[in-house]
C-alpha cells in the first residue's frame, strides 16, 4: 500500500525575503541576457559595415557568452526560486476534517502559456476536484507581448529594449479569475513532493496544475491525496 511521505517541515519552505532574492537574481539575469543578446545582434548586424571590424567582433564575441550564461543561470535557478513559501491559510481547518477547501499557492508550469498561478482555492469532492483562481490566458499574453514590444521599439527606437517590461506586464495583465472542473477519471499522473502537487491531464486546457499548501494543512492534504490516488501515487514512484 502506498504511504504518503511526510508533510515537509517548516524550515524546508524558504521565507519571502529568499523567495523575493531569487526573483530579483533572476530578473536582473534575463535584464542582463536580453541587453547582451541585443547588443549582439546590433554589432552582427554592422560587424563589416560600421567602425573597427576587430573592435566590433570582440565586443560580439564578450555579449554572446554572457546572454548565454545569464540564459543558462535562469534555467538553472527557476527550480530554486519556485520552492514553496509558506504562509497562514486564510481557511482554519482541523487535520482531521475532510472534504474541506485549501488555501492554496498556485504554480505556473512555464513562464508563459495557460496555467494557473497565484493564491487560489482547491477542494476535493466525491467525483471530481475545483480549482478556484487566476489563469493565465495563453492568447491575451502575447497579445500584450507583442504589442508592448511594438510601441516600445516605435517611442525608443532600439530593437529589443521592451522584451523584458512586456514580459512583466503579459504575465499579470493576462490573468483571469475562474474555477476549474477537473474530473478525477481525467487525471493520468499525479506528482506528490512534500506538500507540493502536479496533476496532469492530457483532456483539459490547460493540462498541468501545480499547487502546495501551508506546512500547517500537509497531513489534511496526504489524508485527501491517499485514497483517491493511491495506483497513480505508486505508478509515479
Amino acid at each position: 500500500m502506498f504511504n504518503p511521505p511526510p508533510g515537509i517541515d517548516r524550515e524546508q519552505y524558504q521565507t519571502s525575503r529568499q523567495a523575493l532574492t531569487w526573483f530579483m537574481v533572476i530578473v536582473s539575469l534575463l535584464l542582463i541576457g536580453a541587453l547582451s543578446g541585443v547588443i549582439a545582434l546590433g554589432v552582427l548586424a554592422h560587424l563589416f559595415g560600421i567602425g573597427n571590424v576587430i573592435f566590433n567582433l570582440t565586443i560580439c564575441l564578450i555579449a554572446i557568452p554572457v546572454c548565454a550564461a545569464c540564459i543558462v543561470g535562469v534555467v538553472t535557478l527557476m527550480p530554486v526560486a519556485r520552492r514553496p513559501v509558506d504562509f497562514a491559510p486564510r481557511l482554519s481547518v482541523p487535520s482531521t476534517v475532510e472534504g474541506q477547501p485549501f488555501d492554496v499557492r498556485l504554480q505556473p508550469k512555464g513562464m508563459v502559456g495557460d496555467s494557473f498561478t497565484g493564491e487560489g482555492v482547491v477542494q476535493f469532492l466525491p467525483d471530481h476536484m475545483t480549482i478556484d483562481g487566476m489563469r493565465n490566458s495563453f492568447l491575451i499574453q502575447s497579445s500584450i507581448l507583442v504589442a508592448v514590444m511594438v510601441v516600445t521599439q516605435q517611442l525608443v527606437e532600439i530593437q529589443g529594449i521592451g522584451v523584458i517590461p512586456a514580459i512583466i506586464l503579459s504575465s499579470y495583465l493576462g490573468r483571469t479569475k475562474i474555477v476549474q472542473t477537473i474530473p478525477y477519471h481525467a487525471i493520468r499522473t499525479i506528482i506528490l513532493d512534500g506538500n507540493t502537487i502536479t496533476l496532469a491531464c492530457p483532456s483539459l486546457s490547460p493540462n498541468t496544475f501545480i499547487f502546495y499548501v501551508a506546512s500547517v494543512d500537509g497531513s489534511r492534504l496526504h489524508g485527501e491525496i491517499q485514497p483517491r490516488f493511491a495506483a497513480l501515487l505508486l505508478a509515479s514512484q
